[in-house]
């Protein structure tokens, strides 16, 4: 007779090495993959990143000035960024010459505004001395005389736009001593400056217009007064004030000294000088200067210039 031995094994017995096989093998997989995504991801990042560097360059804002980039990476990338990098170099290019035809036109625009005061004050200085001279008064004309080749001189030399303060005040000084003496020095004058002032730079002959206004203009019905120039520092601006006391000037008159369209008789006298200094406070200091008339009629006029403080 046969027998038969049979032996009975649980089925999770019998799996537990393949189980404990594919685990090993999921979890190796998973290591692998994840490998290989993170290389995938190292090497993508490594082709991207000169690109997001040449896309963020180019992205910047409209006030930034382009600069080249340095890029080392594949062929194809390195041809593009060469490409922006030539670009750039001769828009910097473009821009340097335009900078340098805009200061060039800026100094001409100048000079002629310049030019345009000159004339206007030597043909006042002239008739001044003139009078002098129908008077005999030899020795008052010849210190006018002096006076005006000192203004001329210390004016006709400067290369530049801007002066010491100190020199301005001078020249200042040089303009009432050569038309004080046509009013019979009725009209007198006072300058007062902070020391700290001195070393401070402001565009040449922007103060005599408005004296030069007060003296023809402000004492029209008094026919004598004072004329005061005050220049400090105030909070990192330099604030020049030339006051009178005299006629004051009617709210119409005033509003037509800025009205480039005023057909006001008055303001062809005046605002030449005005609209001249304001050009060129304009040109020389985009949108940091004022000027300012206040006026009351009877009472006076007061000319408040204000100038970002720029030391020598």
């Amino acid at each position: 007779m046969d027998s038969y031995i049979i032996s009975f094994m649980d089925l999770k017995t019998i799996l537990s090495d393949f189980y404990t096989t594919q685990n090993s093998l999921i979890y190796i997989s998973l290591v692998i993959v994840l490998l290989l995504l993170a290389i995938i991801a190292i090497i993508v990042n490594r082709n991207l990143a000169p690109l997001k560097m040449l896309s963020q360059t180019m992205s910047a804002p409209e006030s930034v000035i382009p600069q080249p980039v340095t890029i080392s990476s594949s062929a194809e990338i390195d041809i593009v960024s060469n490409s922006y990098n030539a670009m750039v170099e001769k828009l910097n290019h473009y821009l340097k010459q335009l900078e340098i035809e805009y200061n060039e036109r800026r100094e001409i625009e100048l000079n002629l505004l310049q030019m345009q005061i000159n004339p206007h004050f030597l043909y006042n200085t002239l008739g001044s001395i003139k009078y002098l001279i129908t008077r005999n008064d030899e020795e008052q004309a010849c210190t006018s005389i002096n006076s005006l080749i000192s203004l001329l001189r210390s004016t006709l030399s400067k290369t530049g736009t801007l002066v010491l303060i100190e020199e301005e005040l001078n020249n200042v000084q040089n303009y009432i001593n050569i038309i004080s003496p046509r009013y019979d020095n009725f009209i007198t004058t006072s300058m007062y400056v902070h020391d700290d002032c001195l070393s401070y730079k402001i565009p040449n002959l922007i103060l005599q217009p408005f004296v030069e206004n007060a003296f023809f203009h402000a004492f029209q019905k008094t026919q004598k007064g004072k004329i005061s120039v005050f220049i400090t520092l105030i909070n990192k601006n330099i604030i020049c004030e030339i006051i009178d006391n005299g006629d004051g000037i009617e709210p119409d008159v005033l509003s037509a000294l800025f009205d480039e369209h005023s057909t006001v008789k008055a303001r062809s006298a005046s605002s030449i000088g005005i609209t001249n200094v304001m050009e060129r406070l304009n040109m020389i200091y985009p949108k940091e200067s004022s000027l300012r008339i206040i006026s009351e009629a009877g009472y006076g006029t007061s000319v408040i210039i204000t100038l970002p403080a720029q030391s020598y």
